[in-house]
């Protein structure tokens, strides 16, 4: 993955030595919760990834590694994983890792009353389904699955629903949740609802022994402390980090890019992102249930410019779920819609549209999004298409994706590591899911076919299958992965961006 760094320059730090071992981090938003995958967010994520640690992670090519577990076993029938835990690992409270934590943990995260987020996963309602966990010996977890799942460690791998091994002291003697007892370089020392959260380094830690590589590795903690410090608003978030009150800002507008860019004494790095921005089409009912207006539709965007406008040159035209910097990514994923306007005049005459206004919901909550609905209204007017945009907040939008009350919407996704995970994120049942964008029994038999395999090649294969089947059935038009864009001080080193867009502050210090 390479990185664009777009200015750099030299400024040692004159901080006094007490905040020299302390990193200022700006977050839009608050702490949710500190239990792992349970009143999640993306912020929340973040932070408590420096505090927890599952028994594996994902690498920067986004394959799976090894974090608690020392090594995987896979019966011969491909339904028991043995996970054999690292040796001398402890709590943040000294207690050592054994397996009887680890099946504390992974009970408690799947069990049926369950808040955590992805239990669906684990449940059978998805693939698999968890029938069996044991702890054989000291240091060994078993996990006995109903039928072979290529998802399963990737799935336990997730840095969202983070799947984490905690000490049972994380919760208080009435069942109720006390706080975050983990393994990671980093403690919860401190949270001040609306200002601050505060991670203390754990002096006993103990890194893997191979280099950092993504959410795998090492996690050597070289601070003392991290900061998180909210504030909400975007360029007051960057002014902090200009005057020098915060050192990092994470999700940096690409608008802002230029801005940062001149100012002393900063780095602006940029990689390509797994986030990715698409133009929903409610096809379910009304007239977007003609493909023809679909196709109209498809055909009249100029995907190209429209991806180097709203990104400032910083990302390509994507048309498939798969990212283009990922492993995954095939030549045949770059089959999509030619940008032809008298083609997609042509549909219009076929479809059953006559005149009526069509909305393209969208929120100036992300600016990419606004743009990205003010480049399609041109594009759609330009071929007789009565298009016309209604911004609204961030929460109502949402509300209205989730029931599935729009007709268009321009919408941004998190980056899913694998295909399956990404393309679960639009194919379901239209009368079970209201946010479903996309029905379809081939597609759905592809992506359990895709589930099932273990053969990386294989899969890929079929991925290119379901690329093909959306573009053939147009339930969303895909636009283009959104770049990763990290603003540090120049006395920084070690901050490292990638393509899950989260800060990974083991391995940064100062010079």
């Amino acid at each position: 993955m390479a990185a664009v760094v777009l200015l750099a320059g030299g400024c040692g730090s004159d901080l006094p030595d007490d905040d020299a071992r302390e990193l200022r981090v700006a977050i839009g938003s608050d702490l949710r919760s500190s239990e792992p995958g349970v009143n999640r967010d993306a912020v929340s994520d973040e932070i408590l990834n420096h505090v927890v640690e599952g028994l594996v992670a994902y690498r920067e090519d986004m394959t799976v590694g090894l974090a608690l577990a020392e090594r995987i076993d896979l019966s011969a029938d491909r339904r028991s994983y043995s996970f054999h835990l690292r040796p001398g690992v402890v709590f943040h409270n000294g207690e050592p890792v054994t397996a009887r934590e680890a099946k504390w943990s992974l009970e408690r995260a799947f069990h049926p009353g369950s808040k955590f987020s992805c239990s669906y996963w684990f449940d059978g309602s998805q693939g698999h389904r968890i029938v069996g966990i044991e702890a054989p010996d000291r240091l060994t977890l078993r996990v006995n699955l109903d039928r072979p799942d290529a998802m399963f460690l990737t799935k336990l791998a997730n840095h969202q629903c983070l799947v984490g091994i905690m000490h049972p002291a994380s919760v208080a003697r009435d069942g109720s949740w006390a706080g975050p007892v983990g393994t990671g370089p980093f403690r919860l020392a401190g949270h001040r609802r609306g200002e601050y959260v505060m991670l203390e380094r754990f002096a006993a830690y103990r890194p893997r022994p191979e280099a950092r590589n993504g959410y795998a590795g090492a996690r050597r903690a070289l601070v003392d402390r991290i900061r998180w410090q909210v504030i909400p608003d975007p360029a007051s978030a960057r002014a902090a980090l200009v005057a020098g009150e915060v050192d990092i800002v994470g999700n940096v507008d690409v608008g802002a890019v230029d801005e940062l860019k001149v100012q002393r004494g900063i780095h602006v790095v940029s990689v390509p992102g797994y986030d990715w921005t698409a133009l929903l089409m409610r096809s379910r009912s009304g007239l977007l249930a003609d493909r023809n207006l679909r196709l109209a539709i498809a055909h009249a965007i100029d995907y190209r410019g429209l991806a180097k406008a709203a990104s400032f040159g910083l990302s390509k035209a994507n048309p498939s779920i798969v990212p283009l910097d990922s492993p995954d990514w095939l030549p045949g994923h770059a089959a999509g819609y030619v940008f032809d306007p008298a083609l997609a005049r042509r549909y219009l005459v076929r479809s059953a549209y006559r005149g009526e206004p069509l909305v393209i919901e969208t929120s100036r909550a992300f600016p990419m999004l606004f743009d990205n609905a003010v480049y399609i209204q041109s594009m759609l007017q330009n071929v007789g298409i009565d298009a016309r945009i209604e911004a609204t907040e961030w929460t109502g939008m949402m509300s209205r994706y989730l029931a599935g009350d729009f007709s268009l919407m321009t919408m941004q996704f998190s980056g899913r590591p694998d295909p399956v995970l990404g393309y679960r994120v639009i194919l379901g049942d239209f009368d079970r899911d209201a946010w479903v964008q996309w029905q379809s029994d081939a597609a759905a038999s592809l992506l359990e076919t895709a589930a099932g395999e273990q053969e990386p090649g294989e899969r890929r294969a079929v991925f290119v299958d379901v690329h093909r089947a959306m573009i053939r059935d147009v339930p969303i038009l895909q636009l283009y992965n959104i770049p990763v864009v990290n603003a540090y001080r120049t006395d920084l080193r070690g901050v490292q961006p990638w393509g899950l867009n989260k800060l990974r502050l083991w391995g940064v210090a100062r010079q």
